[in-house]
C-alpha cells in the first residue's frame, strides 16, 4: 500500500460520508482509507460497520476510551495503524478534489529530499454562502527549518507526510490540542524540505456562526501557544531580532482572528494594538484605527451573498 489516508471524526457522519466518498473518487488508487472514530454517539458506528462490509480498502478503528482522546491521539492511533508509505489526513468535514493524492505523491516520489506536501484549498464558509481560494504561502521547494517558527503552512487536510519522517520525529504530540499541525511540522522541517503545490486540492469547511468551534476556545489556544514557544525556543532563540518579532506577530495575528470569531472586539482591539506597535505599517494602521481586516470583509461579503467559485 502506498498512501494511507487518515480520518479523524467524532459525531459528524454526514459528512463524514462525504470525506470517504472523496478518498475513493481519487484518481490514484493504491489508497487504504482508516477512519478514526473519536466515541462518537450519533449514527457513525452503524454506518462505519456497514461500509467496511462493502469495501475492503476502508477500516475503521473505534475509540471507546475517554481518557485517550483528542485530535492528536487519533491521527497517532490511524499513523500506528496504517500501511502505507505516504500518511494524508482529512478532517470529517472537509473533502479532496480528485487529484490530489496523485499530484502530491508524485511531488514525494521525485523529490526524496521532500517529507511534507502542502497543497492550496477552497474555503466554503457557512455552509456554502461564499467560496474563496486560499493557496499556499511559497512556491517550489524549499527548506523551512526557520521560517517554519513564525509561519503556519497549512491544516492537516492540505498535507501528505512521508511515514517515516513521522515516526522519526515522534508523531503528533498528544499533549496539545491546538495548533498540533504547527507543533509537527516544526519538527518535520528540521530534518526534511517542504513542496508547495500552488492549487485549491481541498474543501475546507468553515462556519462562522458557531460559537463552540475549537478555534474560538481561546484560552486553551493562549496556553497552547505558551507551551509551544518554551518547547521551541531553544531553535527560536537562533533567530535574528526581525525574524523573532515575526514569532510573535503570528501569535497576534492568530489571536484576531480568533477574538473576531468569538466577537470580542475589546480583545480584538489589544492585539491589532500590539501588531501596529510592533510593525507599524499603512495595513497595520488601517486594520487597528479603522478596524477593517480580513474578519470584516469576509463577513461583509457574507451578507450580501458574495459568491467566488473558480474550481
Amino acid at each position: 500500500m502506498k498512501v494511507s489516508a487518515i480520518i479523524t471524526t467524532h459525531n459528524r457522519c454526514d459528512l463524514l460520508k462525504r470525506a470517504i466518498d472523496s478518498v475513493f473518487k481519487q484518481t490514484y488508487k493504491d489508497i487504504e482509507c482508516i477512519v478514526i472514530d473519536d466515541n462518537s454517539t450519533d449514527e457513525t458506528k452503524k454506518y462505519m460497520e456497514k461500509k467496511i462490509k462493502e469495501n475492503s480498502k476502508l477500516r475503521y478503528i473505534r475509540n471507546e476510551n475517554p481518557n485517550m482522546s483528542g485530535g492528536g491521539f487519533a491521527r497517532n492511533l490511524g499513523i500506528k495503524e496504517s500501511k502505507g508509505e505516504y500518511i494524508a489526513f482529512l478532517d470529517d468535514d472537509d473533502e479532496w478534489f480528485a487529484d490530489k493524492i496523485e499530484k502530491q505523491v508524485s511531488i514525494l516520489d521525485e523529490n526524496k529530499d521532500v517529507g511534507i506536501v502542502i497543497c492550496g484549498r477552497r474555503i466554503e464558509y457557512n455552509s456554502g454562502k461564499m467560496y474563496l481560494e486560499e493557496n499556499p504561502i511559497d512556491r517550489g521547494i524549499k527548506d523551512y527549518s526557520k521560517k517554519i517558527l513564525y509561519n503556519i503552512i497549512g491544516v492537516t487536510s492540505m498535507m501528505m507526510f512521508r511515514k517515516a519522517l513521522l515516526e522519526k520525529v515522534g508523531l503528533f504530540d498528544e499533549k496539545i490540542r491546538f495548533w498540533q499541525e504547527y507543533d509537527l511540522t516544526i519538527r518535520l522541517c528540521q530534518i526534511s524540505k517542504v513542496a508547495f503545490l500552488n492549487e485549491p486540492l481541498i474543501l475546507y469547511r468553515i462556519n462562522l456562526q458557531d460559537k463552540n468551534r475549537k478555534s474560538n476556545q481561546f484560552e486553551g489556544w493562549l496556553e497552547t501557544t505558551r507551551y509551544i514557544y518554551n518547547k521551541y525556543k531553544e531553535l527560536i532563540e537562533k533567530l535574528n531580532e526581525n525574524e523573532k518579532k515575526c514569532v510573535t506577530l503570528l501569535v497576534y495575528h492568530d489571536a484576531v482572528n480568533r477574538c473576531d470569531n468569538m466577537g470580542d472586539k475589546k480583545k480584538k482591539r489589544k492585539y491589532l494594538r500590539e501588531i501596529y506597535r510592533i510593525q507599524p505599517t499603512l495595513k497595520n494602521y488601517i486594520k487597528y484605527f479603522i478596524n477593517v481586516d480580513r474578519g470584516n470583509i469576509i463577513r461583509l461579503k457574507l451578507k450580501l451573498n458574495w459568491r467566488k467559485e473558480n474550481v
